[in-house]
């Protein structure tokens, strides 16, 4: 019986303190994306409300919008200087 509250003790401590130090090395590790688009307008808004919201972050990434002709973003994107573009 008492190894069993061991085993309750351990995996209770292991879920409580290991997600906090989980959430700080995903945290650390935000990689930067680098999306191109063609205009301002509703089509193209939720990247926007993503980065204001903070939902990219909780994600792991912080999303670079670059107001740009589709084709720059279409020679940025071969050349490799952005990620994604919501030209379509």
């Amino acid at each position: 019986m008492r190894w069993l509250q061991a085993g309750c003790l351990t995996t209770c401590l292991t879920f409580c303190l290991g997600n906090p130090l989980l959430v700080s090395a995903q945290a650390a590790e935000i990689e930067t994306i680098r999306t191109a688009v063609p205009t301002i307008a509703m089509n193209f808004m939720h990247a926007a409300v993503a980065r204001k919201l903070g939902i990219d972050r909780q994600e792991g990434f912080a999303i670079e919008i670059i107001l740009m002709r589709v084709s720059m973003a279409m020679a940025a994107l071969i050349a490799g200087n952005i990620d994604y573009t919501f030209a379509f």
